[in-house]
Formats: structure tokens, C-alpha cells, sequence
């Protein structure tokens, strides 16, 4: 009798420790599944800006900025090339987007280089040049477009709030790393 109540005891401490170990093991997977993720979203984010260099992402934005058309008939009087950097601008922004709507790229991570530029594009070009390159191409440019939405459905008032917030949190980061840093 004793010796079936020590085996018992015996396999319920077993079963607690391989419990706990399973704990373990389960969150250090957990972490490794979190940097792994934030590996490959950095990595994302450096070929995008080398693709963004390849394709001439900040002529393109500037291009925009001072476009001065604002309808399809005068974008047709611009220049070749510009137009040409143009298309180009806005299809990275929608390779971008795509990413973010198949779920390969984080929304945040997306917008805290892209906000800026889908906002711009947007306000200048939504919604006459999608008009005129729907009529030429249908569906090319979707997922930019939409996502345009999503920024401009963003009031300025609220953009100022999440980057104040942000810059913030940030400036704690950086103080609390320079604090350690100074040790």
C-alpha cells in the first residue's frame, strides 16, 4: 500500500515537472516565434527600400507633390518620364499594400515609413488618376488605392496624436538606453 502511494506521488511530481517544462518550452517558443517575425519584417522593410531606391520612390513622391495636374487630361501633358516615374511610385506602393492586405507585412510596420507617402499620393491623386488608369488597366494599382483610403480616412488631428504619442514613447527608449548606456 505505501509503496503504491509513494509511485503515486512519485508520477504526480513527474507530471508537474513535465508540466512545467512544457510551460517553458511553449513560451520559448513564443519568443523565438516573435523575433523570427521581426526578423523577417526588418529584412522585408530592407528590400523594400532598396526597391524603393531602384525604382526612384522619393523623385516619384516629389513628382507628385508638385504635380501640376489635376485631372487625367492634363496628367496626359506631363511628360513621359515623369508619368513613367509616377506609375512607378505608385506601383511600389501598391506592392506594399499588397503585402499588407496578405498579411506578409505588419500593418504598423507599413505605415511608419509609408503613412506620409499614401497620404500624399491620395491627396493628389485620388481619385481621377486611378479613374483614368482603371480605364487603361483595370484592377492595376487596387491595393494602393485602398489603402490610400485607409490613410486618408485618418484625420490630420489623429495622425498628430499617434505621432506625438509615438515620439514619446520613443524619446523614453532612447533616454532609458542612454541612461544605461552612461553607467
Amino acid at each position: 500500500m505505501t509503496f503504491s502511494i509513494v509511485a503515486l506521488v512519485i508520477a504526480l511530481i513527474s507530471q508537474i515537472v513535465l508540466f512545467g517544462q512544457l510551460r517553458v518550452a511553449s513560451e520559448a517558443l513564443k519568443q523565438s516565434s516573435r523575433a523570427s517575425k521581426k526578423s523577417s519584417e526588418l529584412l522585408a522593410l530592407l528590400e523594400l527600400q532598396k526597391l524603393a531606391s531602384d525604382v526612384e520612390l522619393g523623385r516619384g513622391i516629389e513628382l507628385i507633390a508638385m504635380l501640376p495636374a489635376d485631372n487625367w487630361d492634363e496628367f496626359e501633358k506631363v511628360s513621359m518620364e515623369d508619368r513613367q516615374a509616377i506609375r512607378m511610385t505608385v506601383a511600389h506602393l501598391n506592392f506594399v499594400a499588397t503585402l499588407v492586405f496578405s498579411q506578409h507585412l505588419d500593418w504598423q510596420t507599413a505605415w511608419n515609413t509609408y503613412f506620409q507617402p499614401y497620404r500624399l499620393v491620395g491627396q493628389k491623386l485620388a481619385p481621377w488618376w486611378f479613374d483614368g488608369m482603371a480605364a487603361e488597366f483595370p484592377n492595376r494599382y487596387v491595393s494602393a488605392h485602398r489603402m490610400m483610403g485607409y490613410v486618408l480616412s485618418i484625420s490630420d488631428d489623429e495622425s498628430a496624436s499617434f505621432d506625438e504619442t509615438r515620439s514619446s514613447e520613443l524619446e523614453k527608449r532612447f533616454s532609458a538606453v542612454r541612461n544605461v548606456n552612461a553607467i
